[in-house]
């Protein structure tokens, strides 16, 4: 059984849900308590600042409407399903 969940990758499955919860839980935070353009200074090397992102990849495809939405649905869909 554990050559099994070496083999399969889940034991990274936990890493993957810490991760993504600590992700969102600092983006809930930067949203509710900061002004837009707001920033701390964490370290003298790293700020936390609340900038917006209204298009995928740096507004690649921003006024595309919901095709970039679709293509990037499709593609996960894909990815999910043959690999």
């Amino acid at each position: 059984m554990t050559q099994n969940v070496e083999k399969s990758g889940i034991r990274w499955l936990w890493l993957t849900m810490l991760i993504l919860l600590l992700d969102q839980a600092s983006k809930y935070w930067v949203v509710e308590g900061f002004e837009l353009h707001q920033s701390i200074e964490v370290y003298s090397f790293f700020n936390f600042t609340y900038a917006r992102n209204y298009g995928a990849a740096f507004s690649f495809l921003g006024d595309a409407g919901g095709v970039g939405n679709v293509i990037c649905l499709r593609q996960l869909l894909y990815w999910f399903l043959f690999f």
